[in-house]
């Protein structure tokens, strides 16, 4: 029975390919990021893009058929039958891209362009730049998101503590003397590697944001800070400089929380001073 799928599949994929066609394939494009340690791909808006299929459809991978399971934001399943236990994506698009595909910092996509009741996936692009190599630089708030694969809006990237994907940003100016009383946040380095930390006012920590800040390792998370010391300089915005990854130590309160956090690379001694790092750190 599954030979003669198999050969009904070909048949029907032969078919479509060979006769003459008016319209052009439809095509769209998937981003790929990480959840659980693993690389999925993030899907268009269905809102924009209705063509997106739904549920288990056939794909052709390297002339390969598979299967993959269109969910309602993400792929995250392709095997070789919809009964198997194996899910083969992640191996697939490591195999294309590499170990790093999906991880913060890397733009890799792939298209999907469509032949009747089939999809052919292939790499759209090809990127090496890791979020390593993005750090101790300086960007200006827009020109953020575009690192990560996300796209500038100013509803929320405006904001202070940013949630994308698996994506968290805390973007943070340190002089705060422009700012209501209100938002009068403590944030300061205690080290080259220990940055402290205050979450809007609002947050508690059992909150859907509290949860993130404490358990973003578990959920498959990245937290990455973005500094400055002052919101303007020379009468325009100041940019923002890329400390990497930090990763969650310990907090206390609430209304705001208080957050220590840890650097994965120390602040380089050519930046401490400008950062307000201690002197008399090691």
């Amino acid at each position: 029975m599954q030979l003669l799928v198999r050969e009904l599949i070909d048949w029907r994929l032969a078919e479509y390919i060979n006769r003459d066609q008016s319209n052009q394939p439809q095509k769209f494009v998937g981003r790929i990021i990480h959840a659980a340690g693993k690389p999925i791909i993030k899907l268009p808006d269905r809102s924009k893009h209705d063509y997106v299929p739904k549920d288990w459809v056939h794909i052709l991978v390297d002339d390969q058929r598979y299967y993959a399971n269109f969910v309602k934001e993400f792929i995250n399943v392709v095997r070789t039958d919809p009964h198997d236990d194996e899910n083969h994506l992640a191996t697939l698009l490591r195999g294309w891209f590499g170990e790093d595909v999906g991880k913060p910092g890397t733009d890799f996509k792939v298209e999907f362009e469509s032949f009747g009741e089939f999809y052919r996936m292939s790499p759209k692009t090809r990127s090496t730049e890791s979020s390593a190599d993005l750090r101790w630089q300086h960007y200006m708030r827009e020109s953020i998101p575009p690192l990560f694969g996300e796209e500038f809006n100013t509803g929320s990237w405006r904001q202070g503590f940013v949630v994308k994907d698996n994506n968290v940003f805390l973007l943070v100016t340190l002089d705060k003397t422009d700012h209501d009383a209100d938002h009068q946040y403590q944030d300061f380095f205690t080290s080259s590697s220990i940055f402290k930390w205050q979450s809007q006012n609002r947050t508690k920590q059992e909150s859907s944001h509290g949860k993130i800040i404490a358990q973003h390792k578990a959920l498959g998370m990245f937290v990455h800070l973005f500094i400055r010391t002052q919101k303007r300089f020379n009468g325009k915005a100041a940019p923002f400089i890329y400390c990497g990854e930090v990763d969650f130590v310990s907090w206390e309160g609430e209304l705001p929380i208080s957050v220590t956090w840890k650097l994965r690379e120390p602040v380089p001694a050519t930046l401490r001073d400008r950062l307000g790092v201690p002197l008399d750190d090691d």
